[in-house]
């Protein structure tokens, strides 16, 4: 959870404030689910009466390739993130992914959130494809978060 405001300064997080609070997790067979509260970065005057304090958040995994991400805002602002991988070689995915939103609900603004969608997707594949999982002779287990 600690990328988000490094990773995702431009669109979400704030690297003034970079702090995760208040996480607690759950686990089941199934999937495993955190809750956690992030500063926003400061919003706009478009955003400003959806401003809170802390914005708490709910970020879920479930098997086999499914995580959800939910965020709440003012006046009951919510906005929750699905996202599905599925293997379609040894080293490509094709990731599908749905926003659900409570607001300017009108196809309009359709592209809006579309692009949005896209920025922090983009933002995340800058990271992955950084990444070089084949250079590890073993999975590693980390705890990225923990104090």
């Amino acid at each position: 959870m600690a990328h988000i405001h490094y990773l995702h300064g431009d669109s979400f997080g704030n690297a003034e404030k970079p702090a995760v609070m208040d996480m607690a997790t759950t686990r089941d067979t199934f999937e495993t689910a955190c809750d956690f509260r992030i500063h926003n970065k400061p919003v706009n005057k478009m955003w400003e009466w959806t401003a809170v304090p802390s914005v708490p958040v709910n970020a879920r995994a479930m098997l086999p390739s499914s995580s959800s991400v939910t965020i709440e805002l003012a006046h009951g602002v919510k906005m929750i993130t699905f996202v599905n991988t599925v293997p379609i070689t040894a080293t490509r995915a094709i990731n599908r992914f749905c926003l659900i939103r409570n607001f300017a609900i009108n196809p309009a603004f359709d592209f809006m959130a579309r692009d949005n969608m896209l920025k922090i997707l983009g933002e995340d594949k800058v990271m992955v494809d950084k990444l070089a999982p084949h250079r590890l002779e073993q999975e590693y287990s980390l705890a990225p978060d923990a104090p």
